[in-house]
């Protein structure tokens, strides 16, 4: 802008000089002598001057100011014309006008302007113009040609520097058009990739926690069912891993959390204990099979009930045990705990973490603080990890008012360290760690009112099958009825028909969630549950404020997956009318129902007892205990049949690999059964195969399969299963060749599901004749999973149809 502003005032400022010497000259002179003349003529290399600095001053309309400047050069030349009465003027007049009027034009219009100018220029000094007297000596001629060709010079050097800007300014701007759309194209891709990126987080984290939520459903069915002490201490293992491994799968989310700014920190009262049980069974594993030793050295005065983000914390501590696990190879990991009291209600807690690992160059130390590096990749190419773990700790830490210390040394160790300030709720001692963790096993195990409830009927909704056989299980024992949907629709239609207690209704669920279920229950008129059943959400997220989230959009409370048996149960007593609960005495129901299992157990293992070559107490000790015995023994009599033929077809075709993977097999199972002699003649068999003993395999097959089917009757007699003739209805043959290409072709599209359900079907019918043996084979590739070996059955009994 002032350059603007200075070409402006410079093309005023000599514009007016020009009138001003014009006048001086017009004013005074009466017939022009040769120096006026002369003057003349350097005042027009002035203006050539006027003209370049015009040029390159003036941003904003370069072409204004030299407009104005021949508009008075014209107008002062025709005056100086009828006052001096010379041609000489109009010479410079027609030179002067077009030369500038050119400067607005292209470069081959300049060329065609000028040489017009030059070639009227001489036709005037040629050819006489009546009544004007000539004043041209030859001086003057000779004079007015080098001006001529000076200003010719002058003007296409301002033209092509006037020009070259132009074309500059056009190019900058077309740059910087298409510099700013690459930018915004570069910018929504961005956006889409993050937007698919978070999708992508969404969907994951909803394909995992599935499958975990149900794990964690059916352990805690163990610990509610199983009476055994030690079985009960793993299923806890089992759900303080579980949770943990859920922990990790935020971790991913979290990354996304940060990068959209919507980390929180959510305060509640927890047990540090809890925390450091759970890092003992989570990271211990992991030091344990890497033969390091996990130290925990941790103040026994800190109190231990303390107001923070307990998963944030967790979250931080893992990340770096875990890191310190991750890169040490011997050695020990060893983590301090203890505490500095600031006053009345709050501590800071210290927590250090030191390893033995191989430690971190100091030029390399930043790197940890950037997501996805590896510091010295070369050298830990083989260590898994994404890279966030240490970047996420970070900024965990920032947000709760902390940071993170990191002191290393190549070669030697590392150790990582935060101080964070935590209220206190109770000044109690922690104590030993040992009578920590017990305490907080026991707080987690903790006992509550047993309840039946017969009369009382409750629907659940969720697009999760396993979901809902987990939400059944959990519920078993207190005989309620549970109706099922699995989704908005097909609820809506159930709830228009019963009366339900209470619902049980998924939050995010396919085509309709469950806040437009809710909706359109409460708008129904015919909904028989609108007004008075209460609605209980169930969410795989709990987040800050989510009740009253909840509760604003109509439901009555909510519950968190994976589903806390004894927080559904305390719900259950919440919600339900007293009138259908009745209370039961948790001793005196755990001894009915182990002295119902053991009576039980006892004549099956008497009955057990009876076949000689069974040894019950080895079956039961490979098996893991009593009944899970049962359901091993079981099942080895139902594959007497399938496998035994497959040992005999791969002896009899001499293929001795598959004979070797079969008797392997065999060796296992049947130790598992307690059927020792066929164990250990699968062993020796199996060991022959492995050396390519060819006549010990001819000697002993034929023995091996005659022990193992005599095993076959005496356990049927066991199971209660007996040969009486098979009264289902033949399968119709049409639906059976349809059902057998159906499954030939969910073969080779890897469908099992399609497998499953026809098979399921086929059970409702008998096999034709000359099938039967080949649908009992069948069944068992199928379990096995065996695609190829399947493919081919199923291609010989089309083949046979």
């Amino acid at each position: 802008m002032k350059n603007n502003k200075l070409g402006i005032i410079i093309n005023l400022i000599c514009s007016f000089f020009v009138i001003i010497i014009y006048l001086i000259i017009i004013n005074t002179a009466g017939d022009l002598s040769e120096n006026q003349i002369i003057f003349l003529n350097l005042f027009l290399a002035i203006d050539c001057v006027v003209l370049i600095v015009s040029g390159l001053s003036s941003d904003i309309n370069p072409r204004i100011p030299r407009l104005v400047i021949v508009l008075l050069y014209a107008a002062l030349c025709v005056v100086s014309l009828f006052v001096n009465g010379s041609n000489y003027m109009l010479f410079q007049l027609m030179m002067l006008s077009l030369g500038a009027i050119s400067l607005l034009m292209s470069k081959n219009s300049f060329h065609t302007m000028m040489a017009l100018n030059t070639t009227l220029a001489l036709v005037l000094w040629v050819i006489p113009i009546p009544g004007v007297d000539y004043v041209f000596s030859n001086r003057d001629y000779a004079l007015n040609l080098l001006i001529l060709a000076s200003e010719y010079v002058i003007l296409y050097i301002v033209l092509s520097a006037i020009h070259r800007r132009e074309a500059l300014q056009v190019e900058s701007n077309q740059t910087v058009e298409e510099l700013i759309k690459v930018i915004g194209a570069k910018r929504e891709a961005a956006m889409d990739a993050s937007r698919a990126k978070s999708d992508f987080l969404a969907n994951m984290s909803h394909e995992i926690r599935t499958p975990i939520n149900a794990i964690l459903g059916f352990n805690e069915m163990i610990l509610r069912e199983n009476s055994d002490a030690n079985v009960n201490e793993f299923a806890l293992d089992i759900r303080s891993s579980g949770n943990s491994l859920l922990a990790l799968i935020n971790d991913i989310l979290d990354f996304s959390k940060i990068e959209a700014g919507k980390m929180e920190i959510l305060p509640v009262t927890y047990d540090l204990g809890t925390i450091l049980n759970d890092m003992i069974n989570v990271i211990g594993l992991r030091a344990s099979e890497k033969g390091l030793s996990l130290k925990f050295d941790v103040d026994p005065s800190i109190p231990h009930v303390l107001y923070g983000d307990e998963v944030r914390i967790k979250q931080v501590i893992t990340n770096i045990l875990t890191n310190a696990v991750k890169y040490t190879q011997e050695g020990y990991v060893d983590m301090t705990v203890n505490y500095e009291q600031i006053d009345d209600y709050q501590i800071l807690l210290k927590v250090s973490v030191a390893d033995t690992g191989q430690g971190i160059k100091e030029e390399d130390i930043d790197k940890l603080f950037q997501p996805f590096e590896r510091v010295d990749g070369v050298r830990n190419r083989n260590i898994e990890g994404t890279g966030l773990g240490i970047p996420l700790t970070c900024t965990i830490l920032n947000l709760m008012g902390s940071k993170l210390e990191i002191q290393s040394t190549y070669g030697v160790g590392s150790t990582f360290s935060f101080m964070l300030r935590q209220e206190v709720e109770n000044w109690e001692p922690l104590g030993s760690l040992d009578e920590a963790i017990r305490r907080a096993k026991a707080e987690t195990n903790e006992e509550h009112q047993y309840f039946k409830a017969p009369a009382a009927r409750v629907l659940t909704v969720d697009d999760i099958p396993l979901n809902l056989k987990v939400f059944q299980s959990l519920l078993a024992r207190t005989q309620i009825r549970i109706d099922t949907a699995s989704g908005g629709m097909e609820a809506l239609s159930m709830m228009r028909k019963t009366k339900y207690d209470i619902i049980f209704l998924d939050h995010m669920m396919p085509e309709m969630d469950g806040l437009e279920t809710l909706e359109r229950m409460k708008s129904d008129r015919f909904n028989v549950n609108r007004y008075d059943t209460p609605v209980i959400a169930l969410t795989a997220n709990a987040v800050s404020g989510a009740r009253e989230l909840y509760m604003d959009k109509g439901f009555e409370d909510y519950l968190t997956k994976p589903i806390n048996s004894i927080k559904l149960e305390n719900l259950l007593l919440k919600y339900l009318d007293p009138s259908l609960v009745t209370m039961i005495d948790v001793e005196e129901e755990q001894e009915k129902r182990e002295d119902e299992v053991s009576s039980e157990i006892r004549d099956f293992l008497s009955s057990v007892r009876k076949i000689p070559m069974i040894d019950v107490s080895i079956g039961v000790d490979a098996s893991g205990g009593a009944e899970l015995y049962r359901s091993v023994l079981h099942d080895y009599m139902e594959t007497i049949d399938p496998y035994s033929a497959r040992i005999e077809g791969f002896y009899n075709s001499r293929d001795l690999d598959n004979y070797r993977i079969q008797v392997h097999a065999l060796k296992s199972t049947s130790r598992m059964a307690g059927a020792t002699k066929v164990s250990e003649l699968a062993r020796d068999l199996e060991r022959a195969a492995d050396t390519g003993n060819q006549e010990y395999i001819q000697e002993n097959t034929v023995e091996l399969l005659r022990l193992y089917r005599e095993l076959k009757d005496p356990l049927k007699s066991v199971f209660g299963v007996s040969d009486e003739p098979d009264d289902r209805p033949e399968i119709d043959p049409g639906m059976f060749k349809e059902g057998l290409t159906a499954m030939r072709e969910a073969v080779d599209s890897f469908d099992y599901d399609l497998i499953e359900s026809v098979m399921s079907e086929f059970e409702n019918f008998r096999m034709p004749d000359g099938f039967t043996e080949d649908y009992s084979k069948l069944k068992l590739l199928i379990a096995e999973v065996a695609g190829d070996d399947i493919a081919a059955l199923l291609d010989k009994c089309l083949g046979e149809l």
